[in-house]
């Protein structure tokens, strides 16, 4: 009877361990990155007159707010969607962006454009 719980008690443990190990693996950088991308993020100076910057909603959509040189912006709103470490924005697969460093005030992205693979580093705004 004892060897019986035993081993009924090792079974069991050992299920909960493989699913703790598993679930922890596949959930943590997905939340995480979510989380932390919300917000504003800008790739000028801080001391720029009138700072670029692209905003993550909860919901999802992605603002890019740009000002030419005499600060007239220019607004696009589009979608993104954030699977591990990479944002694809818009309904165009081909603009992906690949996250390499997320942190709660850097974000550094590469990206392939027409001069080949880019890489760019945003400062999160207050």
């Amino acid at each position: 009877m004892k060897l019986k719980n035993i081993t009924i008690g090792l079974t069991f443990l050992s299920l909960f361990l493989l699913n703790s190990c598993n679930s922890d693996n596949d959930s943590k950088p997905t939340n995480s990155n979510t989380n932390l991308i919300i917000g504003k993020w800008t790739w000028q100076e801080p001391s720029a007159k009138c700072p670029s910057y692209r905003e993550f909603k909860i919901n999802k959509t992605l603002t890019y707010m740009q000002f030419d040189g005499n600060c007239k912006v220019l607004i696009d709103n589009l979608t993104y969607e954030l699977v591990g470490d990479k944002i694809k924005i818009g309904s165009d697969e081909d603009e992906t962006e690949t996250i390499i460093e997320l942190t709660d005030k850097i974000m550094t992205i590469t990206f392939v454009s027409y001069n080949g693979i880019q890489k760019r580093t945003y400062h999160k705004i207050p």
